[in-house]
């Protein structure tokens, strides 16, 4: 076999190879189902479009249940990483962005952020997975007190309970100091016990390091299972946060 020869066998070769070799990277983007990631059911987080449902959405793996209108898909595409398009019938084509972000104050939330309405930028919805305080608390200054608290502190109490940022020193303007466990649930001795003034305030402090302080004033106010204590009459300020996020 002569140079020549050599040459235009080679140049046969890889021409005839070419289509094949563009298809297998076609089929590898085009899906006869939908995605893993993005199956299961999903929670509005905020919605500003009326064609997408203010409630749950379902994703199948050959199904989408949009509020209570269900389309077949007919194939999905990934346009780009974690970027998919859903073609269904009966419906424009959906697209959709799959991702683990924050939302709120809890992080490595499961989201998928979906467009239905090709008229307008950007995405019409957020819908996240399962519950969403099941999620962990975001690396930032927060202070979140057990339910009881959420008048405020009352008068008798001998301790206040609650959760803030893993291994944080908790302080009371009326208290003792103590550190909050591994998982950022903390319980802080009340001083002197049962002595407070109803009116009041008392100031907690959770600080982790100096950039990491935030602060909670919370208002004295009458046991709330005293018999004698009428909710309606008594009016209080409230609970005062500084720097914290309890979305």
């Amino acid at each position: 076999m002569n140079r020549s020869t050599s040459l235009l066998l080679t140049l046969f070769t890889i021409s005839s190879l070419s289509p094949f070799t563009s298809m297998t990277a076609i089929a590898s983007t085009t899906y006869k189902t939908t995605p893993s990631v993005t199956r299961g059911t999903w929670h509005p987080k905020w919605v500003t479009t009326r064609k997408l449902p203010d409630s749950k959405i379902h994703v199948y793996s050959k199904k989408i249940n949009l509020g209570s209108n269900s389309y077949t898909l007919r194939y999905a595409k990934k346009t780009s990483f974690k970027h998919y398009t859903f073609y269904l019938n009966k419906h424009k084509p959906v697209k959709v962005f799959y991702s683990s972000r924050i939302v709120g104050n809890r992080k490595s939330v499961k989201t998928l952020s979906i467009k239905v309405n090709t008229s307008t930028s950007g995405y019409d919805g957020l819908f996240y997975m399962g519950n969403l305080l099941k999620y962990p608390f975001k690396d930032t200054n927060f202070i979140k007190l057990d339910p009881i608290y959420q008048l405020g502190l009352p008068f008798d109490y001998y301790e206040i309970t609650g959760k803030t940022l893993p291994g944080a020193t908790l302080s009371l303007s009326s208290g003792e100091d103590t550190q909050a466990y591994k998982d950022g649930t903390f319980t802080l001795k009340i001083k002197p016990q049962g002595l407070l003034a109803i009116g009041e305030t008392v100031t907690l402090t959770s600080r982790r390091s100096s950039a990491k302080t935030i602060q909670q004033v919370l208002a004295v106010t009458p046991d709330p299972d005293d018999d004698h204590y009428d909710r309606s009459n008594y009016e209080i300020d409230g609970t005062t946060t500084y720097e914290t996020d309890y979305s």
